[in-house]
């Protein structure tokens, strides 16, 4: 168990679990509660087969002293130009995978010392890439969310998610007990709470967000790698 959590660095991957619920990712932190589901374990072993194909992926761990962030970005794309791309299991994302997704546009132009503008999205699910404009609403809600996580501690244990559906496929939901508690503080099930902050991407949402067919060559040839991989 860990009794103190001034994080120097936060990982990418966290910034996701606390914008999905914050609650969650103390579990994770403090209690080593990550538990292998079925979605972890479906969505980990695409992640590996797609690695094992094509000259187009490339893994790169990053780090930022002035960001105090650190992560590993899945695939690049580019020859000149650098672009992440963050693969989900599922046919929708949501914000906070554009915020995830900033973060490593974040910590590649540190690492350039060039600006980062766009990353891509890939959806598992639809076999489609979305091409997402970093915007200064994504770059304020990393250093938001960063020093959010920076600052939470043990005795301090966060709210549950508004959206109680959100509960159903967490895989920390035997420790955090959410219904349990609720009945216990005579609140009932609540199974219809207010939405969270996470919003489907087919929404207006924040960016221009744009649906990938030609962006560049090796993005063209990376679908094409991708819906090769899913046909088998």
């Amino acid at each position: 168990m860990t009794t103190e959590h001034d994080l120097p660095f936060v990982n990418t991957s966290d910034l996701n679990q606390y914008l999905y619920c914050p609650r969650r990712l103390y579990y994770l932190m403090f209690y080593h509660t990550q538990g292998l589901n079925f979605v972890l374990a479906d969505g980990r072993s695409k992640h590996a087969h797609q690695s094992r194909r094509g000259q187009w992926y490339r893994e790169m761990y990053l780090r930022s002293n002035s960001l105090h962030l650190h992560g590993k970005i899945d695939l690049l794309e580019g020859k000149t130009r650098l672009t992440p791309v963050e693969r989900k299991h599922g046919t929708s994302f949501f914000d906070n995978d554009e915020v995830q997704l900033a973060a490593y546009c974040m910590l590649l132009e540190d690492y350039l010392g060039e600006p980062v503008r766009m990353g891509y999205i890939y959806l598992f699910g639809t076999n489609e890439r979305y091409a997402i404009t970093i915007t200064d609403w994504h770059r304020d809600k990393v250093l938001q969310t960063v020093e959010a996580i920076r600052s939470m501690s043990l005795d301090k244990i966060p709210d549950f998610a508004a959206n109680a559906s959100k509960c159903e496929k967490c895989s920390t939901v035997q420790y955090c007990l959410p219904e349990e508690t609720r009945m216990l503080e005579g609140e009932g099930t609540n199974d219809g709470g207010p939405p969270g902050s996470a919003k489907k991407s087919m929404s207006k949402g924040r960016t221009g967000r744009t649906k990938s067919t030609e962006s560049t060559e090796s993005a063209d040839s990376t679908k094409g790698e991708e819906e090769h991989e899913q046909s088998q």
